[in-house]
């Protein structure tokens, strides 16, 4: 999923495709401004941003209290993450699909 992620970001006519299949638009405009949306928010260690994590557990408060309190380290496990990083898998994939 992650050299997906490369992928598409640096390929605008696949991305281009592939956003079209599953958002079912073929409008080059429409297409154009949901890569740009994409390429401008691409997250390239893959990491879940905190605040993002907090958003989901601040809705998850709202069935199962106390959760919004909990560490961000209860509801994400980076270790994968972390030994991709070390193992240079990212810096591969920036070479391999630079950015635009």
């Amino acid at each position: 999923m992650i050299e997906g992620a490369y992928l598409l970001r640096s390929d605008r006519q696949r991305a281009h495709e592939v956003l079209g299949k599953y958002i079912q638009e073929d409008d080059p405009e429409a297409l154009e401004f949901a890569y740009q949306a994409y390429a401008n928010k691409f997250n390239r260690r893959a990491r879940p941003e905190p605040a993002n994590v907090q958003a989901v557990q601040d809705f998850v408060e709202e069935s199962q209290p106390g959760a919004a309190r909990e560490p961000y380290a209860r509801f994400v496990d980076t270790r994968i993450l972390d030994e991709l990083e070390r193992d240079g898998f990212f810096t591969r994939l920036e070479r391999q699909y630079p950015a635009p």
